[in-house]
């Protein structure tokens, strides 16, 4: 999936307009081999997720908290 991500940043000139998002480390790490230039964020859905294995692959963290079915 990394490479064709690649293939159509390149494709459309984007390098310089694009940063990747990911829950997958394991696909971060395949970004930052295919396209190093661009930023990776890592989001993580517990504290739990977050090592210093972590900010080997991703330039930065988010957190993800799925809304409350009845949150409005």
């Amino acid at each position: 999936m990394e490479a064709k991500l690649v293939a159509l940043i390149q494709q459309y000139h984007m390098q310089d307009r694009v940063m990747v998002h990911s829950f997958s480390l394991a696909s971060l790490q395949n970004m930052q081999r295919l396209m190093p230039e661009i930023p990776r964020i890592f989001i993580v859905g517990s504290l739990q997720r977050i090592s210093f294995e972590s900010f080997k692959y991703a330039d930065g963290l988010t957190s993800h908290h799925p809304r409350h079915p009845n949150h409005h």
